[in-house]
């Protein structure tokens, strides 16, 4: 049972990790993704700021329903 298991945990884990092969392609693509995820997040927080600012204009007993 337990040599079962392993081998489906390796077979998950064998297709389920892409490698991509290491280039200035690669290097490009990977710097950028994390450039625009790092930006998404900024985005996200500003975003989160101002509806908390809002949301003090709102009075205590406001609901949406």
């Amino acid at each position: 049972m337990h040599e079962r298991l392993a081998s489906e945990i390796l077979a998950v884990a064998q297709n389920g990790i892409p490698v991509l092969p290491y280039s200035n392609v690669t290097k490009i693509v990977v710097t950028e993704a994390v450039r625009v995820v790092h930006q998404i997040e900024l985005t996200r927080d500003t975003i989160i700021a101002q509806m908390q600012e809002l949301a003090k204009s709102l009075p205590e007993d406001c609901c949406f329903a």
